[in-house]
């Protein structure tokens, strides 16, 4: 049966998206009715526990837009819903994908203010509010918070474009993006630039019960990371240090001196 994750609205401000973001598609010029969807990417925060997708365009939004973001979270892209593509531009529908979870974001200058809506894996519209944010002409960014979505960005979807006629109730999207099949996020970074190897190394990497850490730098703190950004060790590091990391669950860790800013040591632990 599915599950349907209730997002949290992001109370926060948008971090002005400085940092480089992960491409995952491109599409090409000239295969849409109206919003020609150019890229999709995505930048995962974990201090802020969100995940964030950027649909890029080639041609600058209007006041009648339509964005729509399908999104499959356990794995199995065969059963959830579909959203209808009947109104598909080039009449090469994305069908490699059912939802979990729907997000439309859209608005007509007749009426103005944006609309957010959300449907669960039954096509049933719910109240779930998410961040959606179109400061720049030529790009959008749906944020999502990953804990709501799991706690992980371990899923797969598709991106959609249009006008305000996307919704449900609509004629649907006007182009997809990928145009055959959904791209995929699998225990993706969280956009910590790697750490210097001279300066603190680790080993055996991938571990699985000990985990030696050895530091050229002054003595200092330092933090163990999931992949979400959540401390799961802090200790106080020397000049070298033996962990016991038996008891962590398997899977990509980020260690991390405390006082740093955005940069970490990928630690596999099996």
């Amino acid at each position: 049966m599915k599950q349907l994750f209730l997002i949290a609205f992001l109370s926060t401000p948008f971090l002005g998206f400085s940092q480089n973001f992960i491409s995952l598609a491109t599409d090409p010029q000239g295969d849409a009715f109206h919003i020609d969807a150019k890229e999709i990417s995505y930048l995962s925060n974990p201090s802020e526990d969100t995940l964030f997708i950027k649909i890029a365009h080639y041609n600058p939004r209007t006041a009648n837009y339509g964005f729509a973001l399908a999104l499959d979270t356990n794995l199995n892209p065969a059963d959830g819903f579909s959203i209808d593509q009947s109104n598909m531009f080039n009449q090469a529908s994305n069908l490699s994908l059912n939802y979990d979870l729907a997000l439309y974001a859209y608005e007509f200058s007749n009426y103005p203010g944006m609309v957010r809506e959300a449907y669960d894996a039954n096509g049933m519209i719910t109240q779930v509010p998410f961040g959606f944010d179109t400061s720049n002409a030529l790009f959008s960014i749906f944020s999502i918070p990953l804990s709501s979505i799991g706690g992980n960005v371990d899923l797969n979807f598709v991106a959609f474009t249009g006008t305000f006629t996307i919704n449900p109730g609509g004629s649907g999207p006007s182009d997809a993006m990928p145009n055959n099949t959904f791209v995929s996020l699998r225990e993706a970074s969280i956009n910590l630039e790697e750490i210097n190897s001279g300066l603190v190394n680790a080993y055996p990497n991938p571990a699985s019960t000990f985990l030696n850490i050895q530091s050229n730098e002054e003595a200092q703190t330092m933090l163990l990371l999931d992949f979400k950004g959540r401390i799961v060790k802090e200790f106080f590091l020397e000049k070298s240090l033996k962990i016991n990391i038996s008891e962590l669950p398997k899977g990509l860790y980020f260690l991390k001196p405390k006082k740093e800013q955005g940069r970490a040591l990928k630690i596999a632990i099996r």
